[in-house]
């Protein structure tokens, strides 16, 4: 049933519950039929997808989204990995959103005029010594049985398809279907075309979501937005802002990611993969290296998590193996990334009816946007998502 946009009724309540905001707390007015909770590329997409279905949205987060990109979005390298044949639906999802990036870049290009980078430029994996080479032999081998396409490449072939990189490699693998993509622009872009379509900014800390019916979420400011649906896209602070709505504390934790942009004399044709991390070129010529693997922990949400000097060794170096010559630093990006339990995103409706969570997406956000906005958008519109999302559940 697609979701009504109705009058009904807003009501505004100052930090002090005795103290009314101008002649009256009651106050009558249009209720838009979706209010997104997170400003995140996830947020963003849900937003398009919605609007462009001709819904009502509210993006509610403090920056203006024209304006700001979430740290997690700074952040990201903007790596698609190479999709599986596999026949789960875990495997089917990140095929599915992996196919949308192609038309959406045309898409978003004509709506807005802004280029996301899109690039088919396949990754190259490469291997310095034995040990390197039995984990990559280990890691295409489970990827092959799945049905991931790839082709090994002698380390002379390696080395004309990637002259940049040092010499000594012993092994490598093309991956033909690895794909990039520019996050902040991609960012720019779909809250652009979803602005196009109607939709709207509202600034404000969100406080709580109120599990009440209707739904309706609760500003620090004590200013209360109710409409006929609300999604939780908050990142790392989705457990915090979910407790009402019965999200477990630590059902989305919050990990560190950081990346460099390099001045760099040298030109990379596409992704290259080492033991876990990426390089990539950027659209000025630089390098991107990313991203460092933070452990899960305790972070005080309210303070940006700060670029470390580990970090930034850690990449550097990470450069310094794969080019064979030494970096200089042009910008060091650190972001939370939500991390879930058991290393899958939660996409699912909560209760009471009318709430929704769409966080924890962790290394994938990026990759998972299209299709998680489109499924969101078929389950709230239509009330089937289209695609079989028993994976992204709560209960897991």
């Amino acid at each position: 049933m697609v979701v009504r946009s109705r009058i009904c009724h807003l009501w505004s309540t100052a930090a002090d519950a005795n103290l009314l905001l101008g002649p009256t707390a009651l106050e009558l007015a249009i209720v838009h039929s979706c209010l997104i909770v997170g400003g995140g590329l996830i947020g963003r997409s849900v937003a398009y997808y919605l609007s462009r279905a001709g819904i009502h949205v509210v993006l509610v987060c403090e920056e203006d989204p024209a304006r700001i990109q979430s740290a997690p979005t700074r952040a990201s390298l903007g790596v698609l990995t190479r999709p599986t044949a596999g026949l789960d639906s875990l495997s089917a999802f990140y095929r599915l959103s992996h196919e949308l990036y192609d038309p959406l870049a045309r898409q978003l290009a004509e709506e807005t005029g802004v280029d996301i980078g899109w690039t088919a430029c396949g990754g190259l994996e490469v291997a310095y010594n034995e040990q390197e080479a039995l984990r990559l032999r280990a890691h295409v081998s489970r990827l092959q049985e799945r049905g991931a396409r790839c082709q090994w490449l002698s380390p002379i072939a390696a080395a004309e398809r990637e002259p940049a990189l040092a010499l000594g490699m012993i092994a490598a693998c093309l991956w033909p279907q690895d794909h990039r993509v520019d996050p902040q622009q991609l960012a720019k872009a779909l809250w652009l075309g979803a602005l196009r379509h109607g939709a709207r900014h509202h600034p404000g800390h969100v406080a709580h979501l109120d599990g009440t019916d209707p739904p309706a979420i609760v500003l620090e400011t004590g200013e209360k937005l109710t409409a006929d649906t609300v999604v939780l896209a908050a990142g790392a602070a989705t457990s915090a802002l979910g407790v009402n709505l019965g999200l477990a504390p630590r059902a989305v934790r919050s990990a560190a990611g950081q990346s460099l942009q390099l001045q760099a004399s040298v030109h990379l044709q596409g992704i290259v993969h080492w033991e876990g991390y990426h390089l990539l070129p950027t659209s000025t010529g630089d390098l991107f290296v990313g991203a460092t693997n933070d452990p899960a922990t305790a972070y005080d949400l309210s303070d940006p998590v700060q670029p470390t000097e580990q970090g930034r060794q850690e990449l550097l170096e990470v450069a310094e193996r794969v080019l064979g010559h030494s970096c200089n630093v042009v910008q060091h990006n650190a972001g939370l990334r939500p991390k879930p339990r058991r290393g899958r995103a939660l996409i699912a409706p909560l209760q009471p009816p009318g709430y929704y969570v769409a966080s924890g997406h962790y290394k994938n956000g990026v990759l998972m946007a299209p299709a998680t906005g489109q499924a969101l958008t078929a389950w709230i519109t239509e009330g089937d998502p289209g695609v079989d999302m028993t994976p992204f559940a709560i209960e897991r």
